[in-house]
């Protein structure tokens, strides 16, 4: 009857194993909604911003000199020619890097003009904001030290305009929407990954080990799927938690045993 004790005990070890799993995966869940908060202003900012948004360079340059969530921003002609940066114009340093970086866009630049809802792969149209067809959304490539990302809209007279957002103020501007620390208080550490794994934040009590792989990690949703959210927590806090729940049921198992007789 000890061995059936056990062998019960080892299925409800199992079982709040996974309920552990799912409740840190709902904590993950509730901090990339704050994350898409982000997103989300960034749309609305940028949507309001092409209605009143000038094609003379003059005036371009400066909205990008202006505006510290952009790194810069282009213009498609409905035929696809590169309408500014003007490749033959008098290009600033910074529209020269731009160009440079954005080798890939203008290889992959049918998908600001394809209509319906395709979704070509992590280099292409990556998501459309809320209430819009095809004629505006997400385009992220990687290029560098990371992902970059686009936020593009085409015009009724099948102009595409397109806002490259500048990273490192995407980045604060999440990071100012995460907590200080883990707001459970436990010794675990939550981390905010890059696309290659490095620790973009973390926050929480516990420094994971070198080797240590999270016990629950997550992308987020486009266009930040290059971006995942991880929780490591530590073995002496997780264990203790699927300790307790297996000692109780090894007990009550042995109680109904004793009762039994």
């Amino acid at each position: 009857m000890v061995w059936l004790g056990f062998r019960v005990a080892r299925g409800e070890r199992a079982t709040h194993k996974e309920s552990i799993r799912q409740l840190h995966i709902e904590k993950l869940k509730g901090i990339e909604r704050s994350i898409l908060k982000v997103v989300q202003r960034r749309e609305r900012d940028l949507t309001a911003l092409v209605d009143s948004l000038s094609s003379e360079p003059a005036e371009l340059k400066r909205v990008v000199r202006d505006n510290p969530v952009l790194s810069q921003v282009f213009i498609l002609s409905r035929d696809g020619k590169l309408v500014h940066p003007a490749l033959e114009g008098n290009l600033s340093r910074p529209e020269e890097e731009f160009l440079t970086r954005s080798g890939q866009v203008w290889k992959d630049q049918a998908v600001f003009f394809r209509p319906g809802k395709e979704s070509p792969g992590q280099a292409a149209v990556e998501s459309a904001p809320t209430g819009t067809a095809n004629d505006a959304g997400w385009y992220t490539w990687s290029w560098g030290a990371g992902i970059h990302f686009i936020f593009w809209h085409r015009g009724a007279d099948g102009r595409v305009i397109g806002f490259e957002l500048s990273r490192f103020r995407l980045i604060a501007d999440i990071i100012s929407e995460l907590p200080d620390t883990d707001p459970g208080g436990s010794s675990t550490m939550l981390a905010w990954l890059g696309a290659r794994g490095g620790v973009l934040y973390q926050w929480g009590d516990y420094q994971p080990k070198p080797d240590q792989q999270p016990l629950v990690s997550m992308a987020l949703q486009p266009p930040l799927s290059a971006w995942r959210l991880a929780v490591f927590p530590s073995g002496a806090d997780y264990e203790s938690g699927l300790g307790a729940g297996m000692l109780f049921n090894l007990i009550a198992a042995l109680l109904v045993f004793g009762i039994a007789l």
